[in-house]
Parts: structure tokens; sequence; C-alpha cells
């Protein structure tokens, strides 16, 4: 999927006056400060940003389902700081799910080649974390 605010014509929406109107919208349905304002930043145990606003105030796209054409429900006001954090916490997640499915994806291929097809892979998990642990020694 080609994420939306990497395209010319997302760009250029930005810059379009629909964008400032929904933009000066966004602050007056959800205030002018940030969604996070108040809270306490501790990365590690996922809790969320923002003790003090840092940067411009931005709106930030929960969802691209209807770009061009968002509702209010669409977004949320972030300071420049949470927004950047925002998408940092975003696109882990998305690389953690591929890490996910390529985990899951290797633990099926190796019981199937070792123990046949319609064979459970969760009975040999173990086993395949061992085989990783061997083969990551290799080098």
């Amino acid at each position: 999927m080609i994420k939306p605010w990497l395209t010319d014509k997302y760009r250029a929406y930005l810059k379009s006056q629909a964008w400032a109107e929904f933009r000066e919208e966004s602050f007056r349905h959800h205030g002018k400060h940030c969604f996070y304002r108040g809270r306490y930043v501790y990365l590690e145990e996922n809790r969320e940003f923002c003790t003090v606003h840092f940067g411009s105030l931005e709106v930030h796209h929960l969802t691209y389902e209807r770009i061009f054409n968002e509702v209010l429900s669409d977004v949320r006001v972030l300071c420049q700081r949470c927004h950047r954090l925002e998408h940092l916490k975003i696109d882990a997640a998305r690389e953690n799910n591929r890490s996910v499915r390529r985990y899951r994806n290797g633990l099926d291929t190796y019981v199937e080649k070792k123990y046949g097809y319609g064979t459970e892979p969760a009975y040999y998990e173990g086993e395949y974390n061992d085989w990783l642990d061997r083969k990551r020694s290799w080098g």
C-alpha cells in the first residue's frame, strides 16, 4: 500500500483551501490543544505522550478511508512532537505485525516440511524456536 502522505496529490491537498477549511473546523471541534496534553511520556511502557505542547498544532489522520473527504472523527489535533511520535508508533506496529507474520509463516513452513501438511504448528513452536536460535548462531 502506498502511504497517502507520500503522494503528490496528497501534498497538493494539504496546501488547498479545502484542507485549510477542514483543518480550522477540526480545531473548532476538537479544540486548539494537543489531544495528549497533560499526560506523561513513557514510550517504553506504551503510555501516551505530551506533557506540554511542542511545536505547532497539526491535524493527524486516524484513518485514510475517506481521504480528501474526511469527517471530524477521522482526525485528531496533535502538537508537532506528538504527531511525529504517533507516526513512529504506527510504523513500529506495522513492522511488528510484519515480523509476526514472517515468524508464523516460518513456523508453518518448518512444521510442514518436517512433519507433513496438516500438522498443528503450535505443538512444535518450542522446537522451531530452538532451530531458529541454532540457525542464528551459525552466522
